[in-house]
């Protein structure tokens, strides 16, 4: 989604999918999502369950709250690949999309809402 939104003109509510009411929850709401995923360790688990709630469409993305757009873990992982950018303008965008280390991603993107 990062590399998507950096390549298109559209606003990123409109390249993620969302309105601008759930793009809005997405950001007031960034450090409460981000504690929760912590918390529960879910970015560690490999259930393909409970991945499923975080990635595929739905009503709501359930691992949060019925309140929370569906696809959240996808906007968070957005939002990480943004603070690791922003960490690193020496990356280029082909550099980002070669590295397959998520974790190494993770790590160096000081990503702390």
């Amino acid at each position: 989604m990062y590399v998507c939104s950096t390549l298109l003109s559209e606003p990123d509510y409109e390249v993620m999918g969302y309105s601008k009411e759930q793009w809005q929850w997405c950001i007031e709401h960034e450090r409460q999502v981000w504690n929760r995923i912590m918390d529960k360790r879910d970015l560690f688990k490999t259930e393909q369950l409970l991945l499923t709630s975080y990635l595929n469409d739905a009503p709501f993305t359930s691992e949060i709250s019925q309140e929370a757009p569906a696809r959240l873990g996808t906007w968070v992982g957005w939002r990480i690949a943004e603070s690791y950018m922003n960490h690193h303008p020496e990356v280029s965008l082909q550099d980002l999309i070669a590295n397959h280390d998520a974790e190494q991603i993770l790590r160096d993107s000081y990503y702390k809402p």
